[in-house]
């Protein structure tokens, strides 16, 4: 009886997360571009999005020790990007990705499956808030500012797969 009600916890707790996941993905990639979108052109909505997530991922790792010791432990900006998708592969929403490049200069990562993609091929400013995120982690855990993350490839725009591009050095250090 013990072990079924353990089980019976871990299955709600199990929906909690799934559901609290959804909501989160359903405010930050429908509600949110939808609203700005409609208020404003779609430039000025990418930047409000993607800035406004970039502030919060970086809020997240400076005030949540725990986070911010779950993303600081892995070494390598691969390892980092991996992090951002754990918790959407642990509730079992899809998510592929394959390293096209990495070096000491750049990481090229090409996404087959995206978690966010319902949202994203509804309405493509919705990548914003994914771009900010990476973005935050990028300049809190390397101290690098981009102010966009280069792409070239967009599945919410119709092609088969996202392909972004991220600088380990900004250009002008390189000179």
């Amino acid at each position: 009886m013990a072990i079924a009600l353990e089980v019976t916890r871990k299955m709600e707790s199990e929906k909690s997360k799934r559901a609290l996941v959804e909501l989160f993905n359903q405010e930050i990639f429908r509600t949110l571009p939808n609203y700005l979108s409609n208020l404003m052109a779609e430039g000025p909505a990418r930047m409000v999005i993607r800035e406004s997530m970039r502030h919060a991922m970086i809020g997240v790792l400076e005030q949540n020790k725990e986070i911010k010791d779950w993303i600081h432990n892995e070494v390598t900006l691969e390892e980092k990007f991996n992090m951002c998708y754990e918790l959407y592969k642990e509730l079992g929403l899809p998510f592929k990705y394959e390293i096209e490049k990495s070096d000491d200069k750049s990481l090229i990562i090409k996404v087959t499956e995206c978690p966010h993609i319902k949202y994203t091929k509804e309405n493509p400013v919705a990548c914003s808030a994914c771009e900010g995120l990476k973005l935050g982690i990028l300049e809190e855990e390397f101290g690098i500012h981009l102010p966009r993350i280069e792409s070239d490839s967009n599945m919410a725009k119709g092609d088969e797969f996202c392909r972004f591009e991220f600088p380990m050095i900004l250009s002008d250090e390189s000179d």
